[in-house]
């Protein structure tokens, strides 16, 4: 069973998987290269642009927590790994924060053009 961010052990933007460790290998950086762009990552903050394309599907990812600017109006379907389904509606300005999450994500309408900011401190270190 993969653990959420909150019991997340891995340090900086791994999560942890009981088989295997930690591993990078899920971070949205890393899922989607093209469409999650680091443009600054310093000791405080990293902050992603993210441009994906409509009708596209994100597989297994990461996320620590962040704020979320949507730059764009896009709706997606986000399922957790419990396979929970949550419909995720953003307009131009909108900001939001989110503690951090391991979800699937589908672009339903787009493209999804977002900044987030990854706070560096909002991690619960568990180490």
């Amino acid at each position: 069973m993969r653990l959420s961010h909150r019991h997340n052990p891995c340090t900086p933007y791994g999560s942890y998987n009981p088989d295997g460790g930690c591993t990078l290998a899920d971070d949205s950086t890393v899922v989607d290269p093209s469409g999650h762009r680091i443009a600054l990552d310093n000791e405080h903050v990293r902050i992603l642009e993210v441009r994906v394309p409509e009708g596209a599907s994100l597989p297994l990812h990461s996320h620590p927590p962040r704020a979320v600017v949507a730059i764009g109006s896009y709706r997606l379907k986000s399922t957790d790994e419990a396979g929970h389904t949550t419909i995720v509606d953003r307009r131009p300005g909108e900001v939001v924060w989110s503690d951090g999450e391991d979800h699937l994500a589908e672009v339903l309408i787009g493209p999804v053009h977002a900044i987030e900011v990854e706070v560096k401190s909002a991690r619960v270190d568990r180490t």
